[in-house]
């Protein structure tokens, strides 16, 4: 009989592992995600808001925002272009970074379950557009020259409050990081080589 050999072609090999879980960043604090989010919207709402300083009233209108931009002339049509543009550099930053003004701003960033960069799709894709269908009586609607109903405002209403009480979970993750398996983390993007 010939002596039992210790090599085993089909034994997984053997290794040190190194545990990645005591380098992902924490998680951000709900305060920092909120000061973010409120970053957020200050930007996107000034243009409308040096409109209104202007002597220009959305009450003036139909009431709906596509009204608002597009028949009251040259200076709403500039705020409608910088918020058009606000929004489209806001996607490039959250596709490169992981960050937005805001997150720039409190020092946070949205990376996926793994820690790896969020990227277009989970980012912004999933996780801004899903926002945006929750404003489809004021935006969408309007566009198709369908009117809204007060039910149908209030029930998008509730859907978009439902989203953000997700936060209170112990993950702390808003229903919109739930679908695009994500999470915002403290501390800006590592440098890029």
């Amino acid at each position: 009989m010939e002596p039992q050999s210790s090599f085993d072609p089909y034994r997984a090999p053997r290794a040190a592992l190194e545990s990645t879980a005591t380098h992902a960043a924490p998680l951000a604090s709900r305060g920092k995600r909120l000061g973010g989010a409120i970053v957020d919207l200050v930007l996107r709402l000034l243009p409308n808001y040096l409109l209104h300083l202007g002597g220009v009233s959305r009450r003036a209108t139909s009431g709906n925002i596509v009204d608002f931009y597009l028949r009251l002339g040259p200076w709403a049509n500039l705020a409608g272009a910088a918020v058009a543009s606000l929004t489209v550099v806001q996607w490039y930053l959250i596709t490169r970074r992981g960050q937005s003004l805001g997150k720039m701003v409190v020092r946070s960033r949205i990376v996926r379950m793994n820690g790896a960069a969020a990227g277009f799709l989970q980012g912004v894709v999933i996780r801004n557009w899903a926002l945006w269908l929750l404003e489809v009586p004021n935006v969408v609607l309007p566009l198709l020259g369908v009117p809204s109903t007060p039910i149908m405002r209030k029930i998008f209403g509730t859907l978009a409050l439902v989203d953000f009480l997700f936060i209170f979970g112990p993950d702390k993750r808003c229903l919109h990081d739930l679908l695009a398996g994500t999470k915002v983390v403290d501390g800006a993007p590592p440098k890029r080589p």
